[in-house]
């Protein structure tokens, strides 16, 4: 069977360069990859949530906390404008789209609609493309689930198939204190960066669960490469690279 590459993107990086990643995913396709699509859709998510309250929503931990109203009027609006944009583009493209139903998971206490993710039962690697939301359906209702953590469940099933795994974000590397890009970052490393033994660098926000989820990739994968444009693949200082 054809290697997997597993690709998450964020709304951000999408909307900003959706022809360049989607063609790109298109050219692997070609070279006979298989691909498994995962999406990050915060910010969208909240433009949506915002155009119909301005109610601040509470972070913890890195996870947003998920009501009722923020699956009805921002994680559902996202999703059917995702369906949209995708399958617009992959129309001529033999792809797999995994249903929000098939999933097992349970709540994430304290977060609210907020789910975590145990496993994936409806990945079809005879297609080369798996696509797979942000949004999923939890004791017969929608919850929103971290796109890092759908990633690693994924990883963990399919982990004799990786190739390698990609994080298109708009957090796409770690900086050290004066600014300056750290191109490469072993797995030992990751413990001194999460408590902050390194004095040359800080760990802060969304970078403290997205190095905790690549701490947990490593066991499975070889590499992990987070960029902020996936044409930036092959390019040294253009993203942070993890290593075993």
């Amino acid at each position: 069977m054809s290697q997997v590459i597993l690709i998450k993107v964020s709304w951000n990086q999408l909307n900003k360069t959706s022809s360049s990643i989607l063609s790109y995913i298109k050219e692997l396709i070609w070279k006979n990859m298989k691909i498994i699509l995962v999406f990050g859709w915060g910010k969208q998510i909240d433009k949506y949530r915002k155009s119909y309250s301005w109610k601040e929503r509470q972070k913890i931990d890195g996870i947003w906390v998920t009501d009722k109203e923020i699956i009805k009027h921002g994680v559902m609006p996202a999703y059917k404008e995702l369906i949209d944009i995708l399958e617009n583009y992959f129309s001529n493209t033999i792809y797999h789209i995994v249903s929000p139903e098939n999933i097992n998971c349970t709540y994430k206490e304290w977060f609210g609609e907020v789910g975590t993710l145990e496993t994936v039962d409806n990945i079809d690697l005879s297609k080369s493309l798996n696509i797979l939301w942000f949004v999923w359906v939890c004791w017969w209702n929608h919850v929103n689930i971290n796109a890092d953590e759908i990633a690693s469940s994924i990883i963990k099933r399919h982990k004799e198939l990786m190739k390698q795994v990609i994080f298109v974000s708009n957090t796409p590397w770690v900086l050290d204190k004066k600014g300056n890009i750290l191109p490469t970052i072993s797995s030992s490393m990751i413990p001194q960066l999460l408590w902050n033994y390194n004095d040359n660098v800080l760990i802060k926000d969304g970078m403290v669960k997205k190095l905790e989820e690549i701490s947990i990739l490593l066991q499975f994968v070889n590499k992990v490469v987070l960029l902020d444009n996936i044409y930036n693949l092959n390019e040294t200082n253009k993203g942070t690279t993890f290593y075993k």
